[in-house]
């Protein structure tokens, strides 16, 4: 069934890959483009993409390697490379047996696959190219799981999504995982704070803020500038027993002064991240700090 929904596909143009070895051992190509099915070697007009596909596969397939894919409108695309996987050459003439042996490749099972789109590129197209890209793939014959990457479904997001650590596009079976989960960056934690205890000029208390500020602006991949403000609050909020505990009011002061003479704080913000500082004291019972 395949040979004969091939043969109709309606002829694009075909894009022929010759992947090649330089002489410092560079892999290059170089692609020719045809609007013909003539094979490059022999130029015999094989009209159709299966009928050249199987012609370079049995005739030419002896010193080379072929393969090929179609995009989703329907462009024949052609791989050939030196066959490295042969026997190696005999020059001694009379070393040579004489015999002919056909090709182990199996002519009716040979099928030119389409190319499978991945979800998080295919995921950034909207609607309408959407349909247009099925209703190509399902005129030419494709596998439905190669149409199925167009279509909406539970087992693939409808748009690009994005780890939250490193910003990378989530590819194929990666929405289920959490990205929050994946790295495990305690060791990173550990030596920074064993580089910090090795500062002379650094007094104890001022050591223990920096660990903790660290620890927790850390635990955010982007913090924008914009954001800093709302960052103090949240950081105050979650570690007010900590800060109470040993003392550091004095030492968040003096941050939020840092950060107001960098321009990142108003003289409002660091106002109210220290009265918010004190209200959270007042309300949290002493024994709780012990």
């Amino acid at each position: 069934d395949n040979v004969v929904t091939l043969a109709t596909v309606p002829q694009t143009r075909m894009f022929l890959h010759y992947l090649y070895l330089e002489s410092d051992n560079v892999p290059a190509v170089q692609v020719e483009s045809r609007e013909d099915r003539m094979c490059p070697f022999c130029f015999i007009d094989a009209c159709s993409d299966y009928g050249l596909f199987m012609h370079c596969k049995v005739t030419h397939g002896d010193g080379f390697s072929f393969d090929a894919a179609r995009s989703e409108d329907g462009t024949l695309h052609v791989s050939i490379c030196k066959d490295t996987t042969g026997p190696p050459d005999v020059k001694d003439d009379h070393l040579r047996d004489f015999v002919f042996v056909r090709s182990t490749t199996d002519v009716q099972d040979t099928y030119i696959p389409f190319v499978k789109r991945p979800r998080h590129k295919a995921a950034t197209l909207d609607l309408a190219t959407r349909k247009k890209k099925v209703r190509l793939l399902q005129e030419s014959g494709a596998d439905s799981s190669v149409a199925r990457r167009f279509i909406p479904g539970d087992d693939h997001p409808l748009r690009q999504y994005f780890h939250s650590r490193t910003n990378l596009p989530m590819l194929e079976g990666e929405w289920d995982a959490d990205s929050d989960d994946e790295p495990d960056e305690t060791w990173l934690h550990k030596m920074s704070e064993q580089l910090l205890d090795e500062f002379e000029d650094v007094s104890a208390n001022e050591k223990i803020f920096m660990k903790i500020w660290n620890r927790f602006i850390k635990s955010h991949t982007i913090t924008a500038d914009n954001s800093l403000p709302s960052s103090c609050m949240r950081f105050i909020e979650n570690y007010t027993c900590v800060l109470r505990e040993n003392d550091l009011r004095q030492n968040l002061l003096l941050h939020c002064m840092n950060l107001w003479d960098e321009g990142l704080l108003s003289s409002k913000h660091v106002m109210d991240c220290m009265v918010e500082y004190d209200s959270l004291v007042e309300q949290v019972p002493k024994e709780s700090m012990l």
